[in-house]
């Protein structure tokens, strides 16, 4: 038996410790995290529990819960925390793990509150009290919250630890079993009172509007490759003003501040102002204190004591600093205000987390702790791109042998591919401090940049807000409507979403799969082998669910054309309304469950995939693909796709509808407009003339041959 399997199967230990005892018994904790939380505390701390610089304060206040229930409450957490849950005793299967991880305890503490408020407010002031008519009762109250039914079953089970850890608890503390668990009350089971689960493996996190998305990241982008060199040009010359600031004040200091306040009044100059802070009125100018002392290279206090001068003072505190980078052939800004310099370094870490987060496919919180030198060139291949590697630690895939998870997460076997963007965005980074971490928390925050650690989740959700509202205001003050951040519809931007974000790019956007780069308009173009497939190491939990759902979307709207008479034609135009009335038949209009996508994506007859660019379908069978002609095609492979950039007219596996002619048609009218315009030169008249030919042939080819099958 394993170490761990023993741990599991060792006799529990009715509960018995001391109030001076530090609450991690039997787990391990980050004594560098701060003071370790003792039983006598009123509120633990349990994030050193999890073992990583990247976990959220995660806090547990007893003085919340009612006074009779207080003792009771510090037991069941403390147990929590040491103990595995005896899963034994259960009737029923369940994959919910037997040790609870440092963030979930508090969650299971919110629910279990929930249950002790309802107890008391009913007049059961002890656990050993509770009936089972309570439980009926509670399980009603449940059953009528307005939340989904995967926190109703949450909430039931938090109750139902209770239950399962009596073994560790005195005889007050232990209860009855709760009525949802016994199976053989069939009007009492958790799925008659809560309704049957719905869980799916199906990442339910919606993605980012793509407009909101492309100008995210064209924002992002821009900071990293124009205003990067002048905001670290900023960033040093700032310093270096710094320095220049006396401690003590000399003659000269006051000889010279003289000297520049005759020159304003002779020349009716203003002193620099700076934006009130605190509770000031926004429109309120103050003396720029430090600015002048730099500038003047007096002391503060002398620089101070100017403001009663008799001189005006005026907004602005521009910085010598050279502005090189252009946007639309022009300066970004005049120049950079000395009091921004912070916030624009601020900005420039929030970007280049926005790159890396997004365009990787990392999750959020590994993207977070990732490690300076992680980033690293790989090995050149014949015909594709320049692509980097990163090597980090996974977390949400670091499981025990029991599979419980293991604090502080394990190294990652296989590395993330990025390309050039990503791997510049983390340079950047790296270049902006002395962390051993890519991202820090310090410059999380646009006015405390000692801090070295890695930044917080809502820390990074706070950041990519106020980036959006800087960009905004960025875009408004130089007239600039086009690059507007738009909101989201559906909901806040935060890098959650990424990761479902980019997936949904991949498979919904006109050849996404094709070249990520080109999703936007402002990155290089980049193969789909050379990013897909290698992010699909990365992203293999999103990537199938986006193609299922994009392939069952786009089936959906081609059989309610058919029924609506639409006519096919193309080699596989047969093949095409096959898998239109299979998909009809079998999945069109249900729910689809992470099986039925599966099965969805494994059945051939299925394979029918749309390519606007090409006004076309592809009914895909590997053996008569020509998009692949160094591909096996004595052998079915489901994993493999089309390449819709190389389609090519005699490929038998083309299917064309009416509304594909309907696009032929359109492009043809477009492209004899161009063909015709007095300012499109000769050479390209000739090219677009011989495209309208062909385009053409293929219409007329459609018209001739189309059929409803």
């Amino acid at each position: 038996m394993s170490r761990s399997a023993a741990a599991r199967h060792r006799e529990p230990q009715i509960f018995q410790t001391g109030a001076e005892e530090v609450v991690f018994r039997n787990v391990q904790a980050d004594p560098d995290s701060g003071p370790l939380s003792r039983y006598g505390d009123d509120a633990w701390l349990l994030h050193p529990m999890a073992q990583k610089l990247t976990s959220d304060p995660l806090k547990i206040d007893f003085a919340t819960l009612p006074s009779s229930y207080r003792d009771t409450g510090k037991r069941l957490v403390w147990t929590f925390i040491n103990e595995r849950t005896p899963m034994d005793a259960l009737s029923r299967p369940t994959a919910i793990r037997d040790r609870l991880a440092a963030g979930s305890i508090p969650t299971i503490f919110h629910d279990i509150r929930m249950f002790l408020k309802w107890l008391d407010a009913r007049g059961v002031t002890d656990l050993r009290s509770v009936t089972p008519g309570d439980f009926r009762a509670y399980a009603s109250h449940v059953a009528g919250r307005s939340v989904t039914r995967e926190v109703k079953g949450r909430q039931l089970f938090s109750v139902t630890r209770i239950w399962l850890i009596a073994p560790y608890l005195p005889l007050d503390d232990r209860m009855l079993r709760p009525t949802w668990e016994d199976i053989a009350a069939q009007e009492d089971r958790i799925d008659s009172v809560i309704g049957p689960a719905n869980w799916t493996g199906e990442n339910k996190r919606l993605p980012v509007h793509p407009q909101s998305m492309s100008a995210l990241l064209l924002a992002a982008l821009r900071f990293i490759e124009v205003f990067r060199d002048d905001i670290n040009n900023a960033v040093a010359d700032k310093a270096r003003m710094q320095t220049q600031i006396p401690l003590r004040q000399e003659p000269e200091h006051v000889e010279r501040a003289n000297a520049y306040l005759h020159r304003l009044k002779a020349s009716g100059g203003s002193l620099p102002g700076m934006r009130g802070t605190g509770p000031k009125p926004p429109n309120d100018i103050n003396l720029a204190i430090q600015y002048l002392a730099a500038t003047l290279r007096i002391t503060e206090n002398l620089a101070k004591s100017l403001s009663n001068r008799g001189v005006a003072i005026r907004l602005g505190t521009a910085m010598p600093t050279t502005i090189t980078g252009l946007v639309d052939g022009e300066p970004w800004c005049s120049a950079i205000d000395y009091y921004e310099v912070e916030q624009l370094r601020h900005m420039l870490m929030i970007a280049c987390f926005i790159v890396v987060a997004y365009l990787s496919g990392i999750r959020v919180e590994e993207c977070r702790a990732l490690r300076r030198g992680s980033c690293t060139a790989a090995r050149p291949e014949p015909g594709m791109p320049p692509h980097f590697e990163i090597r980090g630690h996974s977390f949400k895939d670091a499981l025990d042998e029991d599979g419980n998870a293991i604090p502080g997460g394990v190294e990652r076997e296989t590395p993330w591919f990025v390309l050039e963007p990503v791997a510049k965005a983390i340079a950047t980074a790296e270049a902006m401090h002395s962390s051993g971490y890519v991202f820090t928390r310090g410059l999380f925050r646009a006015h405390k940049q000692e801090e070295l650690e890695p930044p917080l989740a809502q820390a990074t959700r706070d950041s990519i807000r106020g980036f959006v509202d800087w960009w905004n205001a960025y875009c408004e003050t130089n007239g600039n409507t086009r690059d507007v951040i738009p909101p989201d519809p559906d909901g806040a931007i935060v890098p959650a979403r990424f990761r479902r974000t980019l997936a949904w790019f991949i498979y919904r956007v006109p050849g996404g799969r094709i070249a990520l780069g080109l999703q936007y308009g402002h990155l290089r173009g980049y193969t789909s082998d050379a990013y897909g497939s290698r992010v699909a190491s990365g992203l293999r939990d999103v990537f199938p669910m986006e193609e299922a759902l994009a392939v069952a979307e786009s089936l959906h709207e081609a059989a309610q054309r058919l029924d609506a008479g639409e006519q096919v034609s193309g080699p596989a135009s047969s093949r095409y309304v096959s898998g239109v009335r299979v998909f009809q038949r079998t999945f069109d209009g249900a729910y689809l469950t992470a099986r039925q996508m599966a099965a969805l994506r494994r059945d051939p007859r299925l394979r029918i995939y749309d390519n606007p660019s090409r006004a076309l379908a592809c009914v895909y069978d590997q053996t008569k693909a020509l998009c692949h002609p160094d591909r096996n095609r004595n052998r079915a492979d489901v994993t493999r796709t089309p390449d819709m950039s190389r389609c090519r007219e005699n490929c038998g596996n083309i299917a064309r509808t009416d509304t594909h002619a309907e696009s032929l048609q359109a492009e043809i009218g477009n492209l004899r407009e161009e063909a015709e315009s007095p300012l499109t030169p000769e050479p390209i008249r000739v090219r677009l003339l011989a495209r309208i030919a062909k385009r053409e042939n293929e219409l007329q080819v459609h018209t001739q041959q189309r059929s409803v099958l």
